[in-house]
């Protein structure tokens, strides 16, 4: 997730774009779920693109948004995925 902030927050470098290929066939060798793999599919696409059109000096607050939903789908796909329940995510205390 973190190279996904700095690819969306305007890093257009090598090595960037670099670790997003060795993130993408991490979750492509790792996940067996479908979900995780569209879901990451999809924010990386958009990432992809935006970086390809070179709109990554300004941030739109609608592009803002769409980036926070694609990774909060693929959040969600790899909590249900590790089972990881909001119940368990509570604090005990």
């Amino acid at each position: 997730m973190a190279v996904c902030d700095r690819l969306h927050g305007g890093d257009r470098s090598p090595k960037a774009r670099a670790e997003l290929r060795k993130i993408v066939a991490v979750v492509e060798l790792v996940s067996l779920s479908e979900e995780v793999k569209d879901s990451f599919q999809a924010l990386t696409n958009h990432l992809i693109i935006r970086v390809e059109r070179e709109q990554t000096e300004a941030i739109s607050l609608r592009d803002e948004s769409v980036y926070r939903a694609l990774l909060g789908k693929f959040r969600k796909a790899i909590q249900r995925d590790l089972g990881i329940t909001p119940a368990a995510m509570q604090d005990p205390a």
